[in-house]
């Protein structure tokens, strides 16, 4: 092992670790990093002469870190995402016209809250580039507490969020929808077991999802058999089966006022309401993540 600490805290070398464990291999690696394979492989080979351990278990496909790279990965993670997050806010220090934003936030929220906004922001900041991740919620907080995120917009109950900053941001209600040609579903109200007793098939989002969570307990609640169909993982797949009139779907009220093919059902009994929140790892956000927000927000 090196004992010149120069060497030791080389962070290209952190760098090029970790870009290959995400890649998997060492020629994506190289392509994102634009540099040559060779070159890749000698950095890690470097990396592990100064740490005295092998990195890789490289007869694997993708490559699996060894069990002492596993000790040591979590906190090059987050250094190395940590330091690109703060080049990012140096970048947008003076002008709020350049930067980056990166939001984890679940498919069914983003349609109905976020296209319009993020319409409008990018009209008045073309130059800010933006990526929204969709993960499940577990995911995207491991990816906010690693840094590889500025923010979270999601719907709660959330699991633990002791380390965050969770600020309330609107309250939406779910609803169940059809296609207007099914009139007859159109033209009176329901209870969930008449509802139940109609021919066409209900449709819900993943039953881990929190939407259905919470609508299994109405169901429990009223005591009326929960026996939906089609289990669909994202919204955009409920919309495009209501519009082939496959059957009927539970989303979000304000999705539903968004496409003209579509309108709510009436149901006589209370469907859950759902808080939306912008989650954070801290309130020292970026100028162009505050002035994101600031859309976000305003009514």
């Amino acid at each position: 092992m090196y004992n010149d600490l120069e060497e030791v805290v080389d962070l290209d070398l952190y760098r090029v670790f970790y870009i290959v464990k995400k890649n998997g291999n060492f020629s994506k690696a190289a392509e994102e990093l634009n540099t040559t394979q060779p070159a890749i492989s000698y950095k890690v080979k470097k990396l592990e002469e100064i740490l005295g351990a092998k990195l890789f278990v490289r007869d694997t496909r993708p490559l699996k870190l060894t069990s002492e790279a596993e000790i040591i990965m979590p906190y090059i993670e987050n250094a190395v995402n940590g330091i690109e997050m703060g080049i990012r806010r140096l970048e947008e220090f003076n002008k709020i016209e350049i930067g980056k934003i990166i939001i984890g936030v679940p498919s069914h929220i983003s349609i109905f809250l976020l296209t319009d906004k993020i319409k409008e922001f990018n009209k008045n900041f073309p130059k800010i580039r933006m990526k929204l991740v969709s993960k499940p919620t577990k995911e995207l907080f491991e990816m906010l507490n690693n840094n590889e995120l500025d923010l979270i917009i999601d719907s709660a109950p959330f699991d633990n969020t002791n380390n965050f900053i969770v600020q309330k941001i609107s309250r939406e209600k779910c609803v169940f929808a059809c296609n207007r040609i099914q009139t007859q579903l159109l033209n009176k109200k329901y209870d969930l077991k008449s509802l139940n007793e109609q021919s066409i098939p209900i449709i819900i989002p993943s039953v881990s999802s929190s939407n259905t969570k919470e609508l299994k307990k109405v169901y429990k609640k009223y005591k009326v058999e929960f026996e939906p169909l089609y289990e669909v993982t994202t919204s955009e797949m409920i919309v495009e089966m209501i519009r082939h009139n496959i059957g009927i779907g539970y989303l979000f009220e304000k999705m539903v006022k968004q496409y003209d093919f579509m309108q709510k059902i009436q149901i006589d009994n209370e469907l859950p309401y759902f808080d939306i929140y912008i989650i954070t790892k801290s309130e020292e956000l970026s100028r162009t993540c505050k002035c994101f927000l600031k859309y976000i927000i305003k009514k």
